[in-house]
């Protein structure tokens, strides 16, 4: 399978799955809309896309795919611990002191937990670039 059709294939899996993932969070929760984090998901799934499309298209290695996704799931999981230490820092006394708490948690498990999911799922499906075609099928010349 070409480059484009592993990336869009692989978009709309993580998508999916990523939708299904955030019903769980939103109802583990309580109230809350799921489609509203799902407007989050959906343009980071398309910008871990695009990455993955901007390395196919430079160069297309296992190396280079897997360099990615471990740069990407980093990236994600520093900015789910920023969220969650300011989330602890910002709870106060009262009523909604824990707020802050509550959202950055909320965040983390139905954004950012997908986003990783929508890597593995790209990293899965570009981890084999397709064989480069052999010369002896083309035939004499």
């Amino acid at each position: 399978m070409r480059a484009p059709a592993r990336l869009a294939l692989g978009f709309v899996v993580s998508v999916a799955l990523g939708a299904l993932a955030q019903r769980g969070v939103v109802a583990a929760f309580g109230d809350g809309d799921a489609d509203t984090a799902l407007l989050i998901l959906v343009p980071l799934a398309a910008l871990i896309t695009a990455v993955f499309g901007v390395v196919a298209w430079r160069g297309w290695t296992a190396t280079r795919i897997g360099r990615t996704a471990a740069a990407l799931v980093a990236v994600l999981v520093v900015l789910g611990l920023g969220l969650t230490v300011a989330g602890f820092m910002l709870v106060q006394p009262g009523a909604l002191g824990h707020l802050p708490l509550a959202l950055a948690l909320f965040v983390d498990a139905a954004v950012l937990l997908p986003a990783i999911g929508a890597v593995l799922v790209q990293w899965l499906l570009l981890r084999h670039p397709p064989e480069p075609p052999s010369t002896a099928a083309v035939g004499p010349a």
